[in-house]
């Protein structure tokens, strides 16, 4: 019996509630954008956030699936949100509320630090017409990355804030 194919609209359905639930979480410092070239942009900035959800056990699995191509030349997952020109990429675990934070550019330069070095290998995901390729990338070669959210998330928005009232004042 072969794996059944995956469902765009089911991975959309999933990462549009990943979304919703992360920006109850931690929206305080965020607006939605419409997703096409970043998810949501820090207040007072125009520091955008990238987001990947999932449902996955991280406590079971150690890695981060991270894709690198959604189609055929068309850049996915983290070298996407760097082409879109968003500083930060967030992955979070829809049913952990765990979530992983990194400067996009510095996730990328690791991951093709790790593909040229031999220890992560493109893995294909077949959906309906056509084939999306990912990383399984362990959680321990990254974390040297990882940002804490409230530090980084919130400095920004407080600074973006300061300037801004200054601006207002003039």
């Amino acid at each position: 019996m072969s794996k059944p194919k995956s469902s765009f609209y089911a991975d959309l359905m999933r990462g549009k509630a990943g979304e919703q639930k992360f920006f109850e979480l931690y929206g305080d410092y965020l607006e939605a954008l419409d997703g096409r070239e970043g998810d949501f942009q820090i207040l007072f900035t125009d520091i955008k956030v990238e987001l990947k959800s999932d449902s996955y056990d991280p406590n079971k699995w150690g890695n981060l699936v991270l894709e690198r191509w959604s189609s055929p030349g068309k850049p996915g997952g983290p070298h996407q949100a760097l082409k879109h020109g968003c500083k930060y990429f967030a992955y979070y675990f829809i049913n952990h509320d765990l979530l992983f934070l990194f400067e996009t550019h510095r996730l990328v330069k690791r991951i093709e630090m790790l593909e040229k070095r031999g220890k992560v290998k493109l893995e294909d995901r077949a959906n309906m017409g056509y084939t999306t390729q990912y990383y399984r990338i362990p959680r321990k070669d990254l974390e040297d990355l990882m940002l804490h959210w409230h530090t980084e998330i919130e400095r920004k928005y407080k600074l973006g804030r300061k300037n801004y009232e200054k601006g207002q004042k003039k």
